[in-house]
């Protein structure tokens, strides 16, 4: 057992006492922090559009950022349609089932309870889709959010969260201490989505630049760094913004002291996890590129980016009643636990593109066991001996936190595990093979991330016409057809400052010999089919001829 006089030595050591003496926070002021946060909680939305973009290739890059904007309207609806009835209203043990279905009978004060538990969800149902990207059909993001957003999790946060679910009024041993402790979400947000993003992931299969071998299950790196980390930071501040509400929601003497520690505890966490994460993948990197047998490469932007979500993951269940020192701890093992989980399913070849189950699944289960040990008010670090025995009560606490974790990730894998089987026999799951090596975005809404046609044209481009446009073939003055004209030789001296004439062309005088171009065009098949950008093809393409780009 840790020793009590030096664990109050640290704290006085971090200028942290161990009772805060602080006004509490007003009633309006309680209300504009949580407004405030909601709409920063909705910013944050757009940051799992940035992180999932950016771990896509380019031209799978569009349909993770659609997706997260559909899936908030999405969770809106159920929200206001049964999930907050659910979630929050009198009913039994299990869930909530009276009073304001669709909105009905709220009063002013249901307003801001409501639009917060729509921001949890939103941050269960975005987190769940990262197992998906880059081969997952848009039906199959709405459809898990969609149920997500309206039954499964709102049962669970039923359980922990609302005084009459069964986490909360069943005590062990009759007494009334033990209850369900995860103030954050480790466990309600973070392990609840990170098993439903498993189990998508393990259900879609890997993408087809991953093979079925161990020694080729190679990693895939992100088309955008910047676009990955930005995401990570919005994401990371939202998180925190999480926690902050859920505090002042829980602990009716929250105040800015209290509000504080929550921040500096992330800040730590993170700091930990990144620590040693980073040192522990530039290590690991540096031994893989020694050796003969190259297998595994860390990808690093999304290393360090998942390491600071994992700091705060882990920190989330006690993030109030932490010591600062407690919190760096804690993230220095959520950042051990995070690499475990992402070995583990690299070996088990599950195709998890953002690591959802790594970063969310694994730190948050650790969290809500470190807040049964580690916090300053319950944890079974910091119990005193009375009449010569130790206290029970953070050992079943512990126990309690142990057992709904469990229930909460066998909940979650059951339902969500269904739900994705059905969507996989109605063929609807899965994009097929030549659509994946085209790319998504093509296939499921005509467009892409990054347009050929939004390209500045290069100078030579704006000196020619096409055959078909008239209106500019009309406007310029007409060149004598010689045969140097007919040739089109692209960067020749005598046509520099002149746009390039069309060609005549006759395919019955044609003996070139050419094959004709797949279904999926590569710069080469395109270059070797039209030589030269002047010449009217000979077929009509199947599909816009696009860049390389498009190839990574």
């Amino acid at each position: 057992m840790v020793n009590q006089p030096l664990l109050h030595v640290l704290a006085q050591l971090s200028n942290t006492t161990s009772v805060e003496v602080s006004l509490a926070l007003s009633v309006e002021s309680r209300k504009g922090i949580q407004i405030l946060s909601i709409i920063f909680m909705i910013l944050s939305q757009g940051g799992f559009g940035l992180l999932y973009s950016g771990l896509s290739r380019a031209r799978n890059a569009l349909t993770p950022y659609i997706a997260v904007f559909i899936n908030m309207f999405i969770v809106l609806f159920c929200v206001w349609g049964v999930g907050y009835t659910f979630a929050w209203m009198s009913g039994n043990k299990f869930i909530g089932h009276r009073r304001k279905w669709f909105g009905s009978e709220m009063v002013s004060t249901d307003y801001i309870p409501w639009a917060l538990h729509a921001c949890y969800t939103m941050f269960v149902v975005n987190i769940s889709c990262g197992g998906i990207i880059e081969r997952g059909r848009p039906i199959t993001y709405f459809v898990l959010s969609l149920f997500l957003a309206f039954f499964i999790h709102p049962v669970v946060v039923h359980w922990a969260w609302d005084e009459e679910g069964w986490l909360q009024t069943v005590h062990l041993r009759d007494k009334a201490d033990v209850v369900f402790k995860d103030v954050g979400g480790s466990c309600v947000i973070h392990v609840a989505g990170g098993i439903s993003g498993f189990v998508g992931a393990m259900i879609c299969r890997p993408r087809q630049e991953r093979t079925r071998k161990k020694s080729a299950f190679k990693i895939l790196h992100s088309h955008s760094a910047p676009m990955t980390g930005f995401g990570g930071i919005v994401i990371y501040c939202g998180l925190i913004t999480l926690q902050l509400t859920r505090v002042i929601a829980t602990n009716s003497q929250a105040n800015s002291d209290m509000l504080a520690i929550v921040i500096i505890n992330n800040f730590l966490a993170s700091l930990g996890s990144t620590f040693v994460v980073f040192l522990l993948a530039c290590a690991l990197n540096n031994l893989n590129q020694s050796s003969s047998k190259r297998k595994f490469h860390w990808p690093m932007i999304q290393a360090v980016v998942n390491a600071a979500l994992v700091g705060s993951v882990s920190v989330a269940a006690g993030c109030d009643s932490y010591y600062p020192y407690i919190s760096f701890v804690v993230g220095l093992i959520g950042g051990l636990v995070y690499m475990f989980y992402s070995f583990v399913v690299y070996l088990c070849m599950v195709d998890d593109p953002a690591e959802t189950f790594a970063v969310h699944f694994g730190p948050g289960f650790w969290g809500v066991l470190a807040a049964a040990i580690f916090s300053r008010t319950y944890g079974a670090a910091y119990q005193t001996k009375v009449n010569g025995t130790y206290e029970e009560t953070p050992y079943l606490i512990f126990a309690w936190n142990l057992i709904g974790a469990i229930v909460i990730t066998a909940w979650c894998f059951v339902l969500v595990l269904i739900i994705l089987l059905i969507v996989l026999l109605s063929g609807k799951l899965r994009v097929k093979k030549d659509i994946e090596c085209e790319g998504v975005d093509a296939d499921a809404f005509q467009e892409f991330a990054y347009p050929i046609e939004a390209w500045k044209r290069a100078p030579f481009e704006e000196k020619f016409q096409f055959q078909d446009d008239v209106s500019v073939a009309s406007e310029k003055p007409s060149i004598p057809q010689t045969e140097h004209t007919r040739d089109c030789c692209r960067y020749c001296p005598e046509h520099d400052g002149r746009y390039r004439p069309v060609p005549p062309y006759f395919p019955e005088q044609d003996d070139r010999s050419r094959t004709q171009p797949p279904r999926y065009w590569p710069e080469q098949y395109f270059n070797s089919y039209r030589p030269n950008y002047f010449m009217a093809p000979r077929a009509k393409l199947v599909r816009p001829p696009y860049g390389s780009i498009y190839k990574i």
